[in-house]
């Protein structure tokens, strides 16, 4: 089992850290395994996103309280439900983007509105739902988004290229996707 330290071998550019769960909090009781869900940084070319899971409940508290630090790519947690903190861990991770799984449920604009509101007045969050896929390019010089549509990616915004790029891709999708 891996826990909040350890180093995934992934490729001598990219590093892959677990920050959660802790092996100082042992062993969760077996109902709230959404507690123990696993939460990585991926970090390369100078960004990082942060890959959330389920995480929810008192769990992401701590996380949360522990001062993830900041990201340019935020997997919401639990699909983006209420219960997922948005604006406390939008404040704590000011990300750039936020993908959230699925379609978040009737709440998704409320939800939408705390990560895009509490990321920061200078750079309000791009958050995106994946009605299909949803693929984010973070590279040195920028970031752009594309969603899959009706047969074809389309592009969802864009930030500007001012060095040569290096990349790390994630995509998300909640059904079937295209390369």
């Amino acid at each position: 089992a891996v826990a909040a330290g350890d180093e995934i071998p992934f490729d001598p550019l990219c590093r892959v850290r677990v920050l959660h769960p802790r092996a100082a909090d042992g062993p969760m009781p077996p109902s709230p395994d959404n507690e123990t869900s696993l939460v990585v940084a991926v970090e390369s070319a100078g960004r990082r996103a942060l890959l959330t899971g389920d995480l929810e409940g008192p769990a992401l508290d701590r996380f949360v309280a522990g001062d993830p630090g900041p990201c340019d790519l935020l997997v919401a947690p639990h699909h983006g439900s209420p219960s997922s903190l948005p604006p406390r861990l939008a404040r704590a991770t000011a990300p750039e983007w936020v993908i959230v799984s699925g379609a978040a449920g009737p709440r998704f604009e409320e939800v939408r509105r705390a990560y895009a509101t509490a990321a920061g007045a200078d750079r309000p969050a791009r958050v995106v739902r994946t009605d299909g896929a949803v693929r984010i390019r973070l590279t040195a010089a920028g970031s752009e988004g594309s969603q899959f549509h009706e047969g074809r990616w389309r592009s969802i915004a864009a930030a500007p290229a001012v060095t040569p790029p290096t990349t790390t891709t994630t995509t998300a999708s909640s059904g079937p996707a295209a390369p």
